[in-house]
């Protein structure tokens, strides 16, 4: 099974939104922050005696701000990172080609073969098809290079396939 696409810069700004609320360091980020902010804030808060109900409300709608404001400001950075010129391996025609012993790429500037259990999840969304082959790293199909929807399901249930069966060995 092949594919070739050309992978576009929102392509890429969209497998970063997309990617970026499920990795590890974020929940982790996250939780942490929402010990600090709490251990910071709910004292002052609870202070004003409004009643517990207002209190809390005050308290988590504070929280949920400075958690927005703070992971917005980091997707931020991340997108504006994507210069063009930098990323030229990536945003440059690809040939991928998923068979029993796993995916190999194929671009003007490189090779590559990975072995099915080398890939760690494969997951979608309805744009694309993601071959995770590290935490932040994935091949970025977009469905938009198959001919039918059908044909992007065919693919990602074959990739689901096999990675899953090389994970279970």
């Amino acid at each position: 099974m092949t594919v070739t696409y050309k992978n576009r810069l929102t392509d890429l700004w969209r497998f970063s939104i997309y990617t970026y609320p499920r990795r590890r360091a974020f929940l982790i980020l996250n939780g942490l922050m929402i010990l600090v902010f709490s251990f910071l804030l709910w004292p002052s808060i609870a202070r004003a005696g409004d009643g517990l109900l207002l209190d809390s409300l005050v308290f988590a709608t504070i929280l949920l701000l400075v958690l927005a404001f703070i992971n917005f400001g980091t997707i931020l950075l991340t997108l504006v990172s994507y210069v063009p010129k930098r990323n030229r391996a990536i945003l440059t025609t690809h040939m991928l080609t998923l068979d029993d012993s796993g995916v190999t790429e194929e671009t003007p500037m490189n090779l590559t073969h990975t072995k099915w259990s080398g890939v760690l999840e494969v997951r979608q969304n309805r744009s694309f098809i993601f071959l995770y082959v590290s935490e932040y790293g994935a091949h970025v199909i977009p469905k938009r290079a198959l001919p039918l929807p059908a044909d992007a399901e065919r693919l990602f249930q074959f990739a689901k396939e096999r990675q899953h069966a090389s994970a279970t060995v």
